[in-house]
């Protein structure tokens, strides 16, 4: 009985680690501009959001359709800055909100959000940006754990954890389930085969002691 019982907490055990190892992800990206700068802010279909102003037009490509493994640094999309001129975002002027919409293991939504500071210039030709989007570090959607990736050396290092908004900016973010259980089949099926080997352990054991008594 007692190996009975081990035997069946280690295959439980090993279910459930089979399945947080080869979980599959599934999930999709919107996002929005707010606050009382965003005035010039748009978000077509749900698919791009954008903000224009002193010249330059600041782009958000959303993330379509994505299927990773468990323990992958993901794209969640890409900010794209372009124009010329002269322009300053204060703070508390301009939030961007991130939407992370998994499908599977578990429909839910996760959001990163954070304010945009800093300012962006032309000089002979070349622009300079030193825009900040600094949002949280999590989302989680369920058991789903989206770790965004921040910028360690770049100008975000020195105000904290934020990700630079150039040219052509990548967000990323480690995706991980910290936890995944077996379905309730599956765990009906292994009890079942295990309770139909318990009446054969017993007698077994009865047999030997009535031998050992003999």
């Amino acid at each position: 009985m007692q190996m009975l019982r081990r035997t069946a907490g280690a295959l439980l055990a090993g279910m459930i680690a089979t399945g947080a190892a080869g979980a599959q992800i599934s999930y999709s990206t919107t996002a929005f501009f707010s606050g009382p700068g965003a005035t010039a802010c748009t978000m077509v279909a749900a698919i791009t959001a954008s903000c224009t102003g002193g010249g330059f037009s600041l782009l958000f490509t959303s993330a379509s359709a994505v299927n990773v493994a468990n323990g992958t640094v993901t794209s969640l999309g890409t900010f794209s800055l372009t124009g010329a001129g002269d322009a300053t975002i204060p703070a508390g002027s301009l939030f961007f909100t991130l939407l992370v919409n998994e499908s599977t293991p578990t429909p839910g939504t996760g959001t990163f959000v954070g304010g945009i500071t800093g300012s962006v210039n032309t000089l002979g030709g070349t622009n300079f940006s030193s825009l900040i989007w600094t949002p949280n570090p999590f989302a989680n959607v369920g058991a789903t754990q989206y770790q965004m990736i921040f910028d360690v050396v770049g100008p975000a290092a020195n105000i904290g954890l934020g990700i630079p908004i150039n040219n052509t900016r990548g967000i990323n973010a480690l995706v991980t389930t910290t936890s995944a259980v077996p379905e309730p089949a599956t765990v009906s099926l292994v009890l079942t085969g295990l309770a139909g080997l318990i009446p054969l352990a017993v007698r077994r054991r009865k047999n030997a002691s009535q031998h050992s008594v003999a």
